[in-house]
């Protein structure tokens, strides 16, 4: 076997050609479908080979890590995302020697995205931003966040410089997104 890809929505590829309208940028549009397919493809299968190709070499990834209590459970209690959740910095290495870790503890992975934005940056070519809204099930963990990709379509293969994953938000003022990063030419 070549090659496995599990069907990407219709909606993201509608939305996708949609937005195309107003970028006239549709061929790097489908670039980025396909790309964001392959993305989740890869953890899917586990494939830490295209994984590791995929994110540059001085790639940032953030992460939001729950933070755990040791407090009883109350009947009724109340989640605050900004006491609960704390955001780590990584560099490539580390972050694909914790995802090689994760994969070998976890017999299932399912992930899925039920939402998809992407902007271009400042008008730059094959540079983009590219937000979804993620749902991650494994064995023995799950949850809901949003997903950023900085992705730069400027070489032979894509790459991913900015990775951001960040819990459900309902403030759209702390959703990580292309504005809050610079590019240097």
């Amino acid at each position: 076997m070549y090659d496995v890809n599990f069907a990407i929505m219709n909606d993201f590829y509608e939305k996708a050609r949609y937005q195309a309208d107003f970028g006239k940028d549709w061929k790097e549009r489908e670039k980025i479908v396909k790309f964001i397919e392959q993305y989740r493809t890869a953890f899917m299968t586990r494939d830490m080979d295209l994984i590791n190709k995929i994110f540059d070499d001085n790639a940032i990834i953030i992460i939001g890590k729950k933070i755990r209590t040791v407090n009883e459970p109350q009947k009724y209690s109340f989640t605050d995302n900004e006491n609960i959740y704390e955001y780590i910095k990584l560099k490539k290495d580390e972050y694909l020697e914790r995802q090689a870790k994760v994969f070998e503890n976890q017999s299932d992975i399912l992930l899925e995205f039920s939402s998809l934005s992407i902007l271009r940056k400042n008008n730059l070519e094959g540079v983009y931003g590219v937000s979804l809204r993620q749902n991650y099930n494994s064995t023995n963990y799950s949850d809901e966040g949003h997903l950023f990709l900085l992705v730069d379509f400027n070489s032979d293969e894509p790459k991913i410089y900015i990775r951001a994953w960040q819990p459900q938000e309902w403030d759209d003022e702390k959703i990580i997104k292309l504005s809050n990063f610079k590019v240097n030419d």
